[in-house]
């Protein structure tokens, strides 16, 4: 099937209602995937069209694919490798964050469990990380100060005359 047949094609929402997939994306980039990634506290570094377009395409390209060798190289404006912001980000929008999401956005063909459906999901939420605008995300100022405070600690506690209790009483004996 070609891509732009593929996008009309008709799909069914829920078992309630059918739509042309585009008219889906959209809706789903618009008022799903977009504003969930806000709602956690990052920034976009692309426009909703943009990820549209790179979802649809990777939606395509990827289909009867497994995750494992799935391709999704769209461009990544995000190339932080900082495993303490990844760490961060996954620990924000946790799989309980993503099961709830995929609970109301996930119930048609192409993201259903059943199907490789389930293969495009993962696909999507690792994307995502690709596409993020770190230095603009409220979330990075977040985790910047937990990591300074934590810095400060730690220099403190080495600056400290204080002696560890456990070290303490491990000299005495």
């Amino acid at each position: 099937m070609k891509f732009e047949a593929w996008l009309n094609a008709p799909i069914r929402i829920n078992n309630a209602c059918i739509l042309k997939r585009k008219v889906w994306l959209t809706a789903f980039i618009k008022n799903g995937l977009y504003p969930f990634i806000v709602s956690k506290g990052y920034s976009w570094a692309i426009t909703e069209d943009h990820l549209r377009n790179c979802i649809a395409t990777g939606l395509y390209e990827n289909m009867g694919v497994s995750c494992l060798a799935s391709n999704w190289n769209y461009g990544f404006p995000n190339t932080e490798t900082n495993e303490d912001h990844k760490s961060h980000f996954y620990y924000n929008i946790s799989y309980d964050a993503w099961d709830t999401f995929w609970n109301v956005w996930g119930n048609v063909t192409d993201f259903h469990e059943d199907t490789r459906g389930q293969d495009r999901r993962f696909d999507v939420q690792e994307f995502i990380w690709g596409q993020l605008d770190l230095e603009s995300s409220p979330q990075t100022k977040i985790l910047n100060e937990m990591l300074e405070d934590h810095y400060e600690n730690d220099v403190d506690d080495k600056n400290s005359s204080r002696i560890d209790i456990y070290l303490q009483e491990a000299q005495e004996y």
